[in-house]
């Protein structure tokens, strides 16, 4: 049965039973060379040449670490590539927006952003929680489709979508899981989520002589001076990785155990 709402009303004239990501079967290959004239002379540009090759630095020089967050997102690719004909269709949304910012995390702790990093690894579990939250709760997917109707359905939504009652939800379905999600969930929110002490005393150098008192704070996190909060970052982008997967095989276990994802993550969790 599809109960429709004005969401799904929105989405239905172009996708109906079907989820279907289009990505390019030919990746272009990248020359410096044919790059556009004056790129990398403005402050912007500039920044983003430097943030790449902290991303290409890590690719060669982390490799163990760049190895296991791409198998991570070799999973996210299997399913959400395997969903034709999927239900129920908003938590399936939501994979794909945890995906997305999975990605963006990656590339964010790659380039060395660190605490930029853990605001979109919030982002990335909380897709996941909502997705639970939503396919385990009758009406809740009318309470958030409505949530900018009108005040009272703000408020409505608001109410039925506390991270307290969230977590409840996931604490239903399997105990274990919903500590392991509190626990990165409330990482997040200490390195970066929220503006709280961890991500500027994690990342901040100071240096001091006779004469004066020095404080720096980097943009981009060089990984041979900071290995500890690199290595966070790096870790926790795979937990919040696996972790994420483990809530959506609780919505689509059947597509999980079929396409090997299950056995996957097994292998994954390991030394995590």
């Amino acid at each position: 049965m599809i109960i429709e709402t004005p969401f799904l009303r929105r989405v239905r004239g172009f996708i109906f039973g079907v989820i279907k990501v289009e990505r390019k079967k030919r990746m272009e290959k990248i020359d410096e060379k044919i790059l556009p004239q004056d790129w990398g002379n403005d402050s912007l540009s500039e920044f983003m040449i430097n943030a790449h090759r902290n991303i290409v630095a890590s690719f060669v020089n982390l490799k163990p670490q760049y190895i296991r967050l791409g198998a991570i997102n070799d999973s996210y690719k299997r399913i959400t590539e395997n969903l034709l004909n999927v239900r129920p269709l908003i938590p399936a949304f939501f994979l794909f927006r945890s995906h997305a910012s999975y990605l963006g995390a990656v590339r964010l702790v790659l380039s060395g952003q660190l605490p930029e990093t853990y605001m979109v690894l919030r982002g990335c579990l909380e897709n996941s929680l909502y997705a639970l939250h939503i396919y385990k709760i009758p009406g809740l997917s009318e309470i958030w489709s409505r949530r900018h109707d009108d005040e009272d359905s703000l408020k409505k939504c608001k109410e039925n979508f506390r991270i307290v009652n969230i977590f409840k939800t996931l604490e239903t379905e399997d105990d274990g899981l919903c500590k392991t999600a509190r626990m990165l969930y409330e990482t997040t929110i200490d390195y970066g989520g929220h503006p709280n002490e961890a991500s500027l005393s994690s990342i901040i150098r100071k240096s001091e002589d006779e004469s004066k008192i020095d404080f720096r704070i980097p943009y981009l996190i060089d990984y041979r001076l900071n290995p500890e909060a690199f290595g966070l970052g790096l870790k926790s982008s795979a937990r919040i990785g696996v972790c994420v997967l483990l809530i959506f095989k609780l919505i689509f276990r059947e597509r999980f155990d079929i396409l090997g994802i299950s056995d996957n993550l097994k292998n994954l969790k390991k030394g995590l």
